[in-house]
């Protein structure tokens, strides 16, 4: 039995790893070859939660700006136009960044990209609050595309790190977290 070699930067030596894989081993039906099921603890009931609540209010942020923003950006002065790159910005940041924040998160670890994200969208997300105060016109666009665009990275690490924390905490049940986090979340 070929036992895969630990992640980079990882310090599992080799009998943990071979533990890690028979207890995996004894996991699974014989039968049908699909993964017994068992029940979840409470550290991952707890994450599952405050994922789904994080899922949440990233949505949140995003969907709630809609009703309001547009008035706003048209008394500074704004273009439809204008108003559409504001929120194109960020979800093409995110399309962009997921895929390098995918590649990294093996090299900084899912818990810290998973902070840095929250940390980052939430305080652009408090900068984008304060736009009303920015001058109009072009300036006013220039700093809510500029701020929404930071906001999409943050909100990028935040996704990317949580679906990397959901694949290690729930191995077996990936597919099924997955749709409890993103069915409470949105």
């Amino acid at each position: 039995m070929n036992v895969p070699a630990p992640l980079k930067g990882a310090t599992a030596t080799e009998d943990e790893t071979s533990r890690e894989l028979q207890e995996i081993c004894q996991n699974v039906d014989q039968n049908t070859g699909t993964t017994k099921k068992q029940k979840w603890n409470r550290v991952q009931k707890m994450t599952l939660m405050t994922l789904a609540l994080v899922n949440f209010s990233a949505s949140a942020c995003f969907a709630l700006q809609a009703p309001f923003f547009p008035r706003e950006a048209e008394k500074k002065g704004a273009s439809h136009t204008a108003i559409g790159m504001v929120f194109g910005a960020f979800s093409f940041v995110i399309l962009i960044s997921s895929l390098i924040f995918g590649k990294l998160i093996t090299r900084v670890g899912a818990k810290f990209m998973f902070c840095c994200g929250l940390f980052v969208g939430g305080n652009c997300t408090i900068m984008f609050g304060f736009m009303d105060l920015c001058p109009g016109g072009w300036v006013f666009v220039g700093m809510c595309i500029a701020v929404r665009s930071v906001e999409g990275l943050g909100c990028s690490m935040a996704i990317t790190a949580n679906s990397a924390i959901v694949a290690s905490l729930f191995p077996g049940e990936v597919g099924l977290v997955m749709v409890c986090r993103d069915g409470y979340g949105m």
